[in-house]
């Protein structure tokens, strides 16, 4: 039993550590005394507020060329020409008052009991 606590219980050595340690500290010297700044170094609002506004600007440009660059709507005669390579026969007349009557006109209509 003897042999398998023994390299468990050392006290001594710890005790000579923690001396070592408590002399140590005992030696030391301040060197310099630490003062607080006055003026923040971190964070910088305006620094944190250019960037910001730089990424921004950056990822709104982006969007907008990557919106432009993959847009295939065909929109006009010249995209049916331009994209198909076919002639139109027919237009057909775009009215903007339609739109607003069929997005007012419900489709579920509640039933009077």
């Amino acid at each position: 039993m003897s042999n398998t606590t023994e390299p468990f219980n050392q006290p001594e050595e710890t005790e000579i550590d923690l001396r070592k340690i408590l002399h140590l500290f005992k030696q030391a010297t301040t060197v310099e005394t630490a003062e607080v700044s006055t003026v923040p170094i971190s964070p910088s609002v305006p620094t944190n507020t250019a960037i910001g506004v730089l990424l921004g600007l950056l990822l709104f440009v982006a969007y907008i060329i990557i919106r432009f660059a993959f847009n295939d709507r065909i929109r006009t005669e010249e995209d049916i020409q331009k994209y198909l390579g076919h002639n139109t026969l027919v237009i057909v007349p775009y009215e903007k008052g339609l739109d607003s009557k069929y997005k007012k006109r419900k489709l579920f209509h509640k039933k009077n009991a």
